[in-house]
């Protein structure tokens, strides 16, 4: 599946318990299919974590990620968003976080963290 414009096809994973950085692909499915960065995020957590698992624990996830506009001179679009499992409900929690860290994530090549 052809990657759409403004997408970065791959993202940095970090494992603090096992101090392992690597790079891993996002699939061209899920950005095509979830809108932006915290589509794209969001898709990733609901496939990766267990539901059963405290949010506090340190197998929840969270993720750093840009959407295709990240970066560009659309006004506005200097953003990035952070996904996680909330602690509160349990369920879905999002930032939308302003300044230069996603249009320079964007400008390695980096679709998220």
């Amino acid at each position: 599946m052809k990657i759409l414009a403004g997408y970065c096809s791959k993202m940095i994973s970090v494992d603090l318990t096992e101090k392992r950085v690597s790079t891993k692909p996002i699939a061209g499915e899920v950005l095509h299919r979830f809108v932006g960065g915290s589509g794209m995020a969001a898709r990733m957590l609901l496939e990766h974590i267990d539901p059963e698992r405290s949010p506090l624990s340190p197998e929840n996830r969270l993720y750093l990620a840009t959407g295709p506009f990240t970066g560009t001179r659309i006004p506005s679009t200097g953003r990035h968003a952070l996904v996680s499992r909330s602690p509160l409900t349990g369920i879905f929690a999002e930032s939308d976080v302003g300044g230069y860290f996603g249009t320079v994530l964007k400008q390695i090549r980096y679709g998220g963290i």
